[in-house]
């Protein structure tokens, strides 16, 4: 029994995702009897995701090196960066009140309210120093390309008005 989780253990150790057919075949025993071992052992299945390639830990410092040289060379380029969102926001106003009942009364019962009335879209642009620009579309408001060039226009004016106060600050 204990050889069984002993190599168990060692194939899940070299490999843990592996499928339950190629465990069964490596140990030689029934599925059932891998499933009944890796309870014992705590184990549950979950999804291996997929990537591009593994990366060998040379790799890795090569990549930490030139980032920090980069980050070396030009110290003052987060202060460019810009990063835009689009969310959906879900609020929900409504109140449920406690109410006082003897024991043996049941409560009252109320239906939820839908969800997806109580929702808005927001868009929002913020940098290192914080939010640059953001807008909430009203509700039933739906986005257009006009709509769309109206915002970057908007958010435009708003990073030209930053950038003047960060100079006007530094000089």
């Amino acid at each position: 029994m204990s050889n069984i989780k002993n190599a168990l253990e060692a194939l899940l150790h070299k490999d843990l995702c592996q499928a339950l057919s190629e465990l069964e075949e490596s140990l030689g025993i029934d599925h059932t009897t891998v499933l009944k071992h890796l309870k014992a052992l705590g184990m549950i299945q979950k999804q291996c995701h997929w990537v591009l390639y593994q990366l060998k830990p040379r790799d890795v410092e090569q990549r930490l090196f030139t980032c920090e040289q980069l980050l070396q060379k030009r110290k003052g380029f987060l202060h460019h960066v810009v990063t835009g969102n689009e969310k959906w926001i879900h609020y929900d106003n409504s109140k449920l009140r406690k109410s006082w009942y003897r024991p043996s009364h049941a409560s009252t019962s109320c239906a939820k309210p839908n969800m997806h009335s109580s929702k808005l879209l927001l868009f929002i642009w913020w940098d290192q120093l914080g939010v640059v620009y953001y807008e909430l579309l009203k509700l039933n408001e739906t986005i257009t390309g006009d709509r769309y060039r109206l915002q970057f226009d908007a958010f435009e004016t708003s990073i030209k008005g930053k950038m003047a106060a960060i100079r006007a600050e530094t000089c």
